[in-house]
């Protein structure tokens, strides 16, 4: 790979790391202020139906 082609790999990498971490963030807020229970009684089956358990 050329040098540009890992600095771009590096960058959406990076971006990659942030968005599963700012999914993680966003699921415990879910989970902890229990914003899915008008929908759904356990939060696990929250997540399954929601395709998060991927």
């Amino acid at each position: 790979m050329t040098e540009e082609e890992q600095c771009d790999r590096l960058h959406l990498e990076r971006k990659v790391e942030k968005a599963v971490f700012e999914a993680g963030k966003a699921l415990m807020e879910l989970r902890d202020r229990r914003l899915y229970r008008s929908t759904h009684h356990p939060f696990e089956e929250y997540c399954r139906d929601r395709g998060y358990n991927r």
